[in-house]
C-alpha cells in the first residue's frame, strides 16, 4: 500500500549535502582539467609557431643558404673562405658540394 511505500522510501539512504558537494567538486575538477588542457594546447601551438619563425629551415625556404667548410664549421663571411676550398652549401631542397673559384669581398 501507499503508506508502506512511503515508509520504505523514507528509510532508504538519501544523498545528503555531502554527496551534493562531492558531485559539484567533481564537476568543477573536470571543468578545470579541460581548461588546463586547452591552455596547454594553446601554449604548445604558440611555441611551435615561434620555433617555426626562427628555424634555419624556414630561412632556407626564403632563399638563403647555410654554408659549411670541410670541417662542418659555418661560414658567415666571404673572408672565411679561400680559393680552392671545398664547401657544403645547404639549400631548402638539398645540398651542393662546391669549390671556391674566387673570394670577392662586398
Amino acid at each position: 500500500n501507499r503508506l508502506q511505500r512511503g515508509e520504505t522510501l523514507l528509510r532508504a539512504p538519501q544523498p545528503g549535502p555531502a554527496a551534493f558537494r562531492l558531485q559539484r567538486a567533481e564537476e568543477r575538477l573536470a571543468q578545470a582539467a579541460g581548461l588546463n588542457w586547452q591552455r596547454a594546447a594553446q601554449r604548445l601551438d604558440r611555441a611551435e609557431t615561434s620555433l617555426g619563425l626562427i628555424s634555419p629551415l624556414a630561412v632556407l625556404g626564403r632563399g638563403y643558404a647555410i654554408v659549411r667548410d670541410e670541417n662542418g664549421r659555418l661560414l658567415a663571411s666571404a673572408a672565411d673562405a679561400a680559393t680552392g676550398q671545398p664547401l657544403d652549401v645547404q639549400l631548402r631542397d638539398g645540398r651542393l658540394a662546391v669549390t671556391v673559384d674566387a673570394v670577392r669581398p662586398a
